[in-house]
């Protein structure tokens, strides 16, 4: 299974179109629950920051799909791992709302070089995903 954490720049028209953004999100979660992918959201004023974890074929379709996507640029995958386990094994997409706060936290991450330091603040941004699909639950009592 591959696991990767990515931020991309979200392109300023659809950041303040909320029903684009559901539209976004809706198709994720149902192509992903098609084809085994997990993972959680989070949408800034500026930044896509998605955790997506699945088989490596899947993942790469989608990280192809991404590519594409004009609805956002500038997209650095911070950790591409193989995993043993999901972060996210309940959600096809754990996405609980923009959330302005998480900018000014993910400019050391973008500017961090390689190695444990960017390790580590990809492990903080991962638990941070981790808080929202969790609380995500608890304000809804729904699994996504």
């Amino acid at each position: 299974m591959r696991s990767i954490l990515y931020i991309s720049r979200i392109s300023p028209e659809i950041a303040s179109d909320h029903n684009a953004l559901s539209a976004i999100v809706q198709a994720a979660k149902s192509w992903n629950a098609q084809v085994g992918i997990t993972g959680a959201l989070i949408i800034t004023d500026l930044h896509f920051v998605q955790q997506i974890e699945g088989p490596s074929a899947r993942i790469a379709e989608l990280l192809d799909k991404l590519r594409a996507d004009k609805r956002h640029s500038d997209i650095t995958v911070i950790e591409d791992t193989v995993a043993r386990e999901r972060w996210f094994p309940r959600w096809s997409l754990a996405y609980s709302g923009p959330d302005t706060f998480i900018d000014q936290q993910l400019l050391p991450i973008l500017k961090a070089p390689g190695g444990p330091a960017r390790r580590d603040l990809a492990y903080r941004l991962i638990t941070r995903l981790r808080a929202m699909a969790d609380n995500e639950i608890l304000e809804t009592g729904m699994l996504i």
